[in-house]
C-alpha cells in the first residue's frame, strides 16, 4: 500500500550548522483538482505546492540511527526546528521566500559538532503528494536557494 511508498521516502542529511533562515524563489502552476493515487478527482480540491526544511535529530532516544520518512517530515518529535513557505500558490512571477527557522527546543552544541543533526529540504508540486495526492501537472520552479546560518564561531 501507500504506508509503504512513504517509509521508502527518507529525508535529510547529515548537518552541523544552525540554520537561521531559508531563501530562495519560486513559481509555481496549479494543475487544477486534485486525484489520488487511483486518478480519481477529490471534489472542492485546488492543489498547491509547498516547500520547507527541517533540521531534526538523527538518532533516537536509544541511540539508534533515525530518518525522516514521508508519513512523519513534519511531525517527528525529532525535528527540532522548521522553515516552511506558508502558501505555495499559483503565480507567473518570480516569487522570493525568506522564512526564518522556527525552533521547538534549542539545539545541543555538542550534538551540533557531532553530526548528530540531519537537514531535510523538501520541494513538491503537490503538498499531499506524499499521500498520493495531488493534481496532473502541477508544476514548482524554484531557484537561488539558500540555508543561512550562525556564524560558526558563536
Amino acid at each position: 500500500g501507500t504506508d509503504g511508498a512513504m517509509r521508502a521516502t527518507s529525508f535529510g542529511r547529515q548537518f552541523s550548522r544552525e540554520p537561521l533562515q531559508f531563501t530562495g524563489w519560486y513559481k509555481y502552476k496549479s494543475g487544477g483538482v486534485c486525484v489520488d493515487g487511483d486518478v480519481n478527482e477529490i471534489p472542492g480540491t485546488q492543489d498547491k505546492g509547498d516547500i520547507y526544511a527541517v533540521l531534526y535529530r538523527n538518532h533516537d532516544s536509544h541511540d539508534n540511527p533515525f530518518t525522516l520518512h514521508g508519513d512523519d517530515v513534519l511531525t517527528s518529535p525529532q525535528i527540532v526546528a522548521i522553515a516552511r513557505v506558508p502558501d505555495v500558490t499559483d503565480t507567473d512571477d518570480w516569487t522570493e521566500f525568506s522564512i526564518n527557522f522556527e525552533y521547538s527546543e534549542e539545539i545541543d552544541r555538542q550534538l551540533l559538532a557531532d553530526r548528530g543533526y540531519n537537514l531535510a529540504v523538501v520541494f513538491t508540486s503537490s503538498i499531499d503528494g506524499a499521500s498520493f495526492r495531488g493534481a496532473i501537472g502541477s508544476t514548482l520552479y524554484i531557484d537561488e536557494v539558500k540555508i543561512i546560518c550562525a556564524d560558526s564561531n558563536e
